[in-house]
């Protein structure tokens, strides 16, 4: 994911070990933004775009709320512009099996669930805000930090700053248009921006 800086967005690459990236999956929890094709479906959106297999999305990401409402057919549900979406892997417990898409007792929670007959969206460039839970955001986190993330600028100077005193400086590294940053240059750099897309992967 390539950006440009500006006032308003800054990007970044840090570089840092696998057990140090898995320190940051907490940010899927707060919602990443990604820009993508809108108007699409959620599988086209997930098989399609950001390349999750077929049967991952069938079998394994159970859960889907699409702005708040549990969405059942991904075949039919369609992505608007600046959607929430958020994915997981099965919940237990009765919650779990009723927030399950397409499961038997999906009719207990008809108010909350999203309705695919109301979608009507052209395909075209846009935004999203994408959460991941549990085991789908310990398994997809890392592939789309690779690519690069969208992060609030206030969230991810919080972030820059555990990170490198959790991990040191040694462990990372970071890049601003290719050329190397250090740790206290952040903040200048990331100072009037309001997001930071962020590309974080192993050396």
């Amino acid at each position: 994911m390539q950006r440009t800086e500006n006032h308003t967005e800054v990007t970044l690459q840090w570089f840092a070990s696998k057990q140090a990236i898995a320190q940051c999956l907490w940010l899927f929890g707060h919602g990443v933004s990604l820009n993508c094709l809108v108007g699409c479906t959620i599988r086209e959106l997930l098989c399609r775009q950001f390349g999750i297999d077929a049967d991952y999305l069938d079998n394994r990401i159970q859960t889907i709320f699409l702005n708040g409402k549990a969405a059942d057919d991904v075949d039919k549900t369609r992505i608007a512009p600046n959607s929430v979406l958020a994915l997981s892997a099965a919940m237990p417990g009765l919650a779990g099996a009723t927030l399950r898409k397409g499961g038997h007792l999906s009719a207990m929670r008809s108010r909350i669930s999203h309705t695919p007959a109301s979608d009507s969206y052209c395909m075209t460039q846009g935004r999203i805000t994408l959460k991941l839970f549990n085991l789908v955001q310990n398994e997809l986190g890392p592939m789309f930090l690779a690519a690069g993330v969208g992060i609030p600028a206030a969230v991810f100077t919080s972030f820059a700053a555990s990170f490198i005193e959790t991990m040191g400086e040694p462990a990372t590294q970071v890049k601003s248009n290719a050329d190397p940053v250090r740790p206290e240059q952040l903040e200048s750099i990331t100072a009037r921006a309001k997001t930071v897309f962020l590309s974080l992967s192993e050396p």
